[in-house]
Protein backbone atom coordinates (compact mmCIF):
# COMPACT_ATOMS: atom_id res chain seq x y z
CA UNK A 1 0.00 0.00 0.00
CA UNK A 2 1.08 3.52 -1.16
CA UNK A 3 2.26 6.22 1.53
CA UNK A 4 0.63 9.78 0.95
CA UNK A 5 3.15 12.66 1.60
CA UNK A 6 1.71 16.03 1.38
CA UNK A 7 4.00 18.76 1.15
CA UNK A 8 2.06 22.02 2.48
CA UNK A 9 2.08 25.49 3.35
CA UNK A 10 -0.54 28.39 2.28
CA UNK A 11 2.40 30.42 1.67
CA UNK A 12 4.43 30.74 -1.49
CA UNK A 13 8.07 30.67 -1.63
CA UNK A 14 8.31 27.81 1.56
CA UNK A 15 10.11 25.42 -0.68
CA UNK A 16 7.17 22.41 -1.44
CA UNK A 17 7.75 22.19 -4.68
CA UNK A 18 11.27 21.72 -4.42
CA UNK A 19 10.91 19.36 -1.49
CA UNK A 20 8.46 16.94 -2.72
CA UNK A 21 10.69 16.41 -5.67
CA UNK A 22 14.09 16.23 -3.81
CA UNK A 23 12.28 13.65 -1.93
CA UNK A 24 10.55 11.60 -4.82
CA UNK A 25 14.48 11.62 -6.19
CA UNK A 26 16.30 10.52 -2.93
CA UNK A 27 13.46 7.67 -2.75
CA UNK A 28 13.93 6.87 -6.32
CA UNK A 29 17.48 6.22 -5.66
CA UNK A 30 17.03 3.75 -3.13
CA UNK A 31 14.97 2.04 -5.15
CA UNK A 32 11.38 2.88 -4.30
CA UNK A 33 8.42 3.60 -6.69
CA UNK A 34 7.48 7.26 -6.80
CA UNK A 35 4.60 9.36 -8.04
CA UNK A 36 4.18 12.94 -7.87
CA UNK A 37 0.99 14.71 -8.31
CA UNK A 38 0.81 18.62 -8.99
CA UNK A 39 -2.32 20.12 -7.43
CA UNK A 40 -0.86 23.64 -8.13
CA UNK A 41 -2.50 25.08 -11.36
CA UNK A 42 0.98 27.19 -11.73
CA UNK A 43 2.22 23.56 -12.01
CA UNK A 44 5.87 24.09 -10.83
CA UNK A 45 6.30 20.39 -10.58
CA UNK A 46 5.16 20.14 -14.29
CA UNK A 47 7.53 22.08 -15.31
CA UNK A 48 10.54 21.01 -13.06
CA UNK A 49 9.57 17.58 -15.14
CA UNK A 50 9.23 19.29 -18.41
CA UNK A 51 12.96 21.14 -17.95
CA UNK A 52 14.38 17.81 -16.69
CA UNK A 53 13.25 16.16 -20.04
CA UNK A 54 14.43 18.87 -21.98
CA UNK A 55 17.94 18.82 -20.38
CA UNK A 56 18.48 15.14 -20.88
CA UNK A 57 18.04 14.55 -17.47
CA UNK A 58 14.41 13.10 -17.10
CA UNK A 59 13.01 12.46 -13.60
CA UNK A 60 12.79 9.03 -12.77
CA UNK A 61 9.24 9.12 -11.69
CA UNK A 62 6.01 10.02 -12.81
CA UNK A 63 4.98 13.58 -12.21
CA UNK A 64 1.24 14.53 -13.15
CA UNK A 65 -1.56 17.03 -12.54
CA UNK A 66 -4.15 16.53 -10.06
CA UNK A 67 -6.96 18.40 -9.14
CA UNK A 68 -8.77 17.92 -5.90
CA UNK A 69 -11.29 15.17 -6.68
CA UNK A 70 -8.30 13.32 -7.86
CA UNK A 71 -5.59 13.74 -5.36
CA UNK A 72 -6.38 10.80 -3.19
CA UNK A 73 -7.00 8.32 -6.00
CA UNK A 74 -4.92 4.92 -6.16
CA UNK A 75 -0.85 5.21 -7.44
CA UNK A 76 -0.70 4.73 -11.10
CA UNK A 77 1.70 2.15 -11.45
CA UNK A 78 1.52 0.71 -7.98
CA UNK A 79 3.73 3.45 -6.62
CA UNK A 80 5.16 3.14 -2.71
CA UNK A 81 5.17 6.54 -2.10
CA UNK A 82 2.70 9.64 -3.09
CA UNK A 83 4.22 12.49 -3.32
CA UNK A 84 1.60 15.80 -3.28
CA UNK A 85 2.95 19.10 -4.11
CA UNK A 86 0.08 22.28 -3.32
CA UNK A 87 -0.49 25.31 -4.25
CA UNK A 88 -0.17 28.36 -1.39
CA UNK A 89 -3.20 30.39 -0.48
CA UNK A 90 -5.81 27.65 -2.42
CA UNK A 91 -7.62 26.30 0.87
CA UNK A 92 -9.79 23.61 -0.66
CA UNK A 93 -7.10 22.41 -2.81
CA UNK A 94 -4.94 22.26 0.25
CA UNK A 95 -7.24 20.73 2.06
CA UNK A 96 -8.18 18.13 -0.45
CA UNK A 97 -4.39 16.83 -0.46
CA UNK A 98 -4.08 17.13 3.66
CA UNK A 99 -6.89 14.54 4.03
CA UNK A 100 -5.36 12.68 1.29
CA UNK A 101 -2.46 12.41 3.08
CA UNK A 102 -1.22 9.40 5.62
CA UNK A 103 1.53 12.36 6.81
CA UNK A 104 2.36 16.21 6.08
CA UNK A 105 5.14 17.74 5.55
CA UNK A 106 4.56 21.49 6.26
CA UNK A 107 7.50 23.37 4.78
CA UNK A 108 8.91 26.69 5.95
CA UNK A 109 11.90 29.13 5.69
CA UNK A 110 13.04 30.25 9.14
CA UNK A 111 12.13 33.40 8.78
CA UNK A 112 9.53 35.28 11.21
CA UNK A 113 7.10 35.89 8.54
CA UNK A 114 7.37 32.15 7.37
CA UNK A 115 6.94 30.40 10.60
CA UNK A 116 4.35 32.58 11.74
CA UNK A 117 2.24 31.19 8.26
CA UNK A 118 3.86 27.86 8.99
CA UNK A 119 2.41 27.67 12.66
CA UNK A 120 -1.60 29.52 11.34
CA UNK A 121 -1.43 26.74 8.52
CA UNK A 122 -0.34 23.78 11.18
CA UNK A 123 -4.32 24.93 12.92
CA UNK A 124 -5.68 23.92 9.98
CA UNK A 125 -3.75 20.23 9.74
CA UNK A 126 -5.72 17.32 11.61
CA UNK A 127 -3.46 14.51 10.04
CA UNK A 128 0.09 13.36 11.53
CA UNK A 129 2.40 16.33 10.59
CA UNK A 130 5.82 17.52 11.19
CA UNK A 131 7.81 20.51 10.12
CA UNK A 132 10.54 20.94 7.47
CA UNK A 133 12.57 23.66 7.77
CA UNK A 134 14.16 24.66 4.63
CA UNK A 135 16.93 27.76 3.48
CA UNK A 136 18.47 27.33 6.85
CA UNK A 137 21.78 28.91 7.48
CA UNK A 138 22.13 27.59 11.09
CA UNK A 139 24.48 30.07 12.40
CA UNK A 140 22.34 32.83 12.58
CA UNK A 141 19.70 34.24 15.03
CA UNK A 142 16.79 33.95 12.79
CA UNK A 143 17.22 29.98 12.94
CA UNK A 144 17.29 29.63 16.43
CA UNK A 145 14.42 31.58 16.74
CA UNK A 146 12.63 29.47 14.50
CA UNK A 147 13.82 26.13 16.24
CA UNK A 148 11.94 28.49 19.64
CA UNK A 149 8.99 29.27 17.93
CA UNK A 150 7.97 26.25 16.32
CA UNK A 151 8.95 24.19 19.92
CA UNK A 152 6.51 27.17 21.65
CA UNK A 153 3.48 26.33 18.96
CA UNK A 154 3.99 22.69 19.99
CA UNK A 155 4.55 21.67 16.36
CA UNK A 156 7.04 18.41 15.89
CA UNK A 157 9.96 19.57 13.15
CA UNK A 158 12.26 16.67 11.49
CA UNK A 159 15.77 16.78 13.22
CA UNK A 160 17.18 17.48 9.66
CA UNK A 161 16.73 21.11 7.86
CA UNK A 162 17.50 22.05 4.39
CA UNK A 163 20.32 24.01 4.11
CA UNK A 164 20.64 27.69 2.00
CA UNK A 165 22.31 26.32 -0.96
CA UNK A 166 23.20 27.52 -4.18
CA UNK A 167 23.09 23.90 -5.04
CA UNK A 168 19.44 23.32 -4.82
CA UNK A 169 18.58 26.09 -7.05
CA UNK A 170 20.57 24.54 -9.41
CA UNK A 171 19.19 21.67 -9.24
CA UNK A 172 15.80 22.56 -10.16
CA UNK A 173 14.92 21.02 -13.17
CA UNK A 174 16.96 18.37 -13.32
CA UNK A 175 17.00 14.81 -11.53
CA UNK A 176 20.18 15.77 -9.51
CA UNK A 177 20.10 16.35 -5.08
CA UNK A 178 22.75 18.10 -4.24
CA UNK A 179 25.20 16.30 -1.39
CA UNK A 180 24.80 17.95 1.84
CA UNK A 181 21.86 19.83 1.23
CA UNK A 182 19.76 17.65 3.59
CA UNK A 183 17.43 16.11 2.23
CA UNK A 184 18.74 12.38 2.48
CA UNK A 185 18.46 13.05 5.93
CA UNK A 186 14.75 14.51 5.90
CA UNK A 187 14.07 11.48 4.11
CA UNK A 188 15.76 9.14 6.30
CA UNK A 189 13.37 10.33 9.29
CA UNK A 190 10.49 10.37 7.02
CA UNK A 191 10.51 6.81 5.91
CA UNK A 192 11.78 5.90 9.80
CA UNK A 193 8.77 6.99 10.50
CA UNK A 194 6.86 5.07 8.52
CA UNK A 195 8.40 2.30 9.79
Amino acid sequence: MAHYITFANTKGGAAKTTSALMFGLVLAARGEKVEIRDTDPSGGATDWKKMAQKNGTPLPFLVHSANMKEVDEPPVDDADWVLIDTPPLQAEIIQAAIAAADLVVLTTQPSKLDVTRAIETAEAVDKPMTVLVTRVDDRTTEWRECEQRLKEAGLSRLDSYIKARESIKHAVGTNNVPSGSGYKEAVDEVMAAFR
